[in-house]
């Protein structure tokens, strides 16, 4: 979200933190450095997503193919989601 929109991404992260992040901890359902990892993994896994060659890369390659056989690629999407 911070990727689209600066505001949504801060609200975002607000509403994690505080509705899902710290009442997990409270119950003790996970650790702080649990929390903490989860969000460093997730951060450098939307940065290295995010980039602009691995953007066009698979970008391309789906567009490629929802020209090539559009009702197949539909279906497979749909089936993946």
């Amino acid at each position: 979200m911070c990727f689209i929109s600066w505001r949504a991404g801060l609200i975002a992260l607000l509403y994690s933190l505080f509705i899902i992040c710290l009442p997990r901890i409270y119950l003790g359902l996970h650790y702080p450095t649990d929390i903490l990892g989860g969000f460093a993994l997730g951060a450098l896994v939307s940065y290295c997503v995010n980039r602009l060659a691995v953007r066009r890369t698979c970008t391309g390659r789906l567009l490629e193919g929802e020209k090539a056989a559009p009702g197949s690629f539909y279906v497979a999407l749909f089936i993946v989601s």
